[in-house]
């Protein structure tokens, strides 16, 4: 029901692949339907991406936003997106068929060292130099520097309460970056953590990107960041659906 393949003995838990052949080949049986009444994934989704069963919103799905789409992620989404920076596997990590699915012995499909529970802020102030050696051969090349970089710092704009202290001066550093879409996401973040103790430090990084900043998308990111913090004021706070941490976050593949 979340549109992906079920093999009864693999799960979901495989790559697809095609052979050109010149000889004609017998079709198949099809599959039964191997779910039944289960809508685990669907209930799983973090976005409501499996709209039904069998039937999937692509735009709002974590891994079509955090690596396919280039542009600014829909604001109304960002929250729901927890600590994923490079696509998503909710869906498939409820799915029965997927608990006692083997392990690939192909080392290639296993994590990279370093790579697997990688630091946040690390990937938000990470230059473009050093994104390419360090995904070198990697499908996270696929997002590119910039989108990396903008999935990192919603990540931590939801890193939830407690880690304010840790997240406001590298989101504040990221408002200066070069690109515009890291910057527009940076402000949100700095709102969405807003509120609490660090409330005035985040709203005066804010209001001093906005005195120079000159993209309008940015500005208009900025100014409802800084809206968010006036408006929840001290002693409250947008908690993350996921509860994360800073030294937590997710690749699906890498």
């Amino acid at each position: 029901k979340n549109t992906l393949l079920l093999n009864p003995g693999l799960g979901s838990w495989f790559f697809l692949g095609v052979m050109l052949l010149d000889v004609a080949l017998p079709a198949g049986e099809p599959q039964a339907d191997l779910c039944g009444t289960c809508d685990r994934c669907i209930r799983a989704c973090p976005t409501g991406a499996l709209v039904r069963p069998y039937v999937m919103d692509a735009t709002r799905c974590i891994s079509y936003l955090n690596i396919e789409l280039r542009g600014w992620i829909p604001r109304d989404l960002r929250p729901l997106m927890g600590n994923w920076v490079f696509g998503c596997d909710d869906c498939q990590s409820v799915c029965p068929y997927n608990e006692n699915a083997p392990v690939s012995p192909n080392r290639d499909f296993r994590p990279r060292e370093g790579l697997d529970t990688p630091s946040l802020v690390e990937l938000l102030e990470m230059d473009e130099e050093t994104f390419g050696r360090r995904f070198e051969g990697s499908p996270v090349r696929r997002t590119r520097w910039a989108g990396i970089v903008r999935n990192a710092a919603v990540a931590l704009g939801n890193s939830g309460k407690g880690e304010e202290g840790r997240a406001v001066k590298p989101l504040g550093r990221a408002l200066d970056h070069s690109e515009p879409i890291v910057r527009g996401h940076a402000a949100w973040a700095l709102g969405n953590l807003g509120g609490g103790g660090r409330g005035v430090e985040a709203e005066n990084l804010l209001r001093g990107r906005l005195a120079s900043e000159e993209d309008r998308a940015v500005r208009d990111e900025i100014v409802q960041a800084i809206h968010e913090i006036e408006g929840r004021g001290p002693g409250t706070h947008t908690l993350s659906p996921a509860g994360i941490s800073l030294d937590e976050t997710v690749l699906k593949t890498i």
